[in-house]
């Protein structure tokens, strides 16, 4: 159940996202970018000195980079190490349909680490998603259920000896937004459960986990601005009374693309409450021409 856990850390949005079915939508679009972007990188900033009142950053470094291709599919992605070194890079492929058919991973090193390779039913709904190690030996698989509505209704996933790892059962609401995924062990049993409410525009404003015993684990709150990127995000735990909130502000291109987003936390300090800059990102997009 190791991965299942890794699943519940790596954040309830991911999970609706990446397993409750991929969007039929370009790259760009899920990634919430205007025009024909060719690339984007980020660079960030994650300290801040303050001087009589003013914030000065500290140093850019670059965080991630992606390629994308000139119909909007993602070609490549990498991320980077805190000294601007390579982490890691994925290279996609696709078939004639424009559905994603493998992606090959790479280490800092550049050699294969590992590739999972997809595969697609007569409606082009993905059937399966299998992991191979570097060696091409089998490490999991992942198998998709579907609705009539042809929506994706359960993620089974099967360790190297072919046993059951987990499975995930989602439900959805007349606009096919997930509304409730549930995480099962290999023996049926439950291991977790979380809840999504949307707008009227079809965005995530509130999600909440809870054990399998019902306990609510955390509960997060989001807003949007006109452009429809998160402008707030409060978090509630079981534990605390008051919410840790985030307030984003964007600077904008002239496509409408966000190319600085600063995050500020919500501090209270010598009896007020502030916001304090917790995080810079840039994003340096080129376009297609």
């Amino acid at each position: 159940m190791t991965r299942a856990i890794g699943i519940i850390l790596g954040g309830l949005l991911i999970v609706a996202s990446v397993y409750s079915q991929p969007a039929m939508k370009t790259a760009w679009e899920n990634d919430g970018l205007k025009g024909r972007v060719r690339s984007v990188k980020v660079e960030k900033v994650v300290t801040f000195v303050e001087k009589f009142g003013k914030w000065t950053e500290g140093a850019r470094t670059l965080f991630e980079s992606k390629l994308y291709d000139a119909g909007g599919s993602q070609a490549e992605n990498a991320s980077y190490n805190a000294d601007g070194s390579l982490a890691w890079k994925n290279v996609f492929a696709y078939n004639g349909s424009g559905n994603q058919v493998e992606c090959a991973s790479f280490n800092m090193e550049g050699s294969l680490a590992w590739r999972t390779v997809s595969t697609y039913d007569a409606q082009g709904r993905q059937k399966e998603s299998t992991n191979y190690r570097a060696d091409g030996s089998f490490a999991s698989m992942k198998v998709y259920a579907y609705d009539e509505g042809a929506r994706r209704t359960e993620c089974s996933n099967y360790a190297a000896d072919g046993s059951l790892d987990y499975k995930l059962i989602f439900s959805r609401d007349d606009g096919g937004n997930v509304t409730e995924w549930a995480l099962f062990n290999a023996d049926g049993s439950l291991f977790s459960r979380s809840t999504c409410l949307y707008d009227a525009k079809g965005r995530q404003i509130e999600s909440s986990s809870y054990t399998a015993e019902g306990a609510l684990v955390t509960r997060d709150l989001y807003t949007y601005d006109d452009r429809g990127n998160t402008t707030a995000h409060d978090i509630f735990t079981a534990n605390e009374p008051l919410p840790e909130r985030t307030v984003y502000l964007y600077d904008y291109d002239k496509t409408g693309n966000w190319v600085k987003r600063v995050a500020h936390r919500e501090v209270t300090k010598f009896g007020k409450t502030y916001l304090e800059p917790s995080e810079a990102e840039y994003r340096i997009i080129e376009y297609y021409k």
